[in-house]
């Protein structure tokens, strides 16, 4: 049995993050498309999408969070696979905004970037060999 790894223990702490800022993250599309935002009133059929992913990614991200912290195998494969899909997902937002609705904000670019930086970075981790160890992989 190894020693868990610092570092282990601080993303399973920030996955548990992400999965509350993921969740009021919804909170804020849904008040936004409700009431209008910067668009005509009402969400076009195109943005479904941004509003169903962040609850899957939620969840899944609360579930993951718990494998990290107790180190079971599978939860390193789904992590990088979390990861992978939040980096695709906010990648396609920060495109949708900026298309779509032609926000080019600090706070639009801060809540865009945190997510990839914070997964690029955590698949980057979860390659050393000491994680890799953690999880016996």
């Amino acid at each position: 049995m190894t020693d868990k790894p610092t570092g282990v223990t601080i993303v399973a702490l920030l996955t548990l993050l992400s999965a509350v800022a993921l969740f009021f993250f919804l909170f804020v599309l849904v008040a936004v498309s409700s009431v209008g935002g910067p668009t005509p009133s009402g969400i076009d059929v195109s943005m479904q999408l941004v509003l169903t992913v962040p609850l899957a990614l939620s969840i899944f991200s609360f579930i993951l969070s718990v494998g990290i912290y107790a180190g079971v195998k599978p939860a390193l494969y789904a992590s990088i696979a979390f990861w992978t899909i939040l980096t695709v997902y906010f990648g396609w937002y920060a495109y949708m905004i900026d298309r779509n609705l032609q926000i080019h904000e600090f706070q639009t670019a801060l809540v865009t970037a945190l997510p990839l930086i914070y997964s690029i970075a955590c698949l980057t981790y979860f390659q050393t060999k000491n994680v890799k160890n953690h999880f016996h992989v």
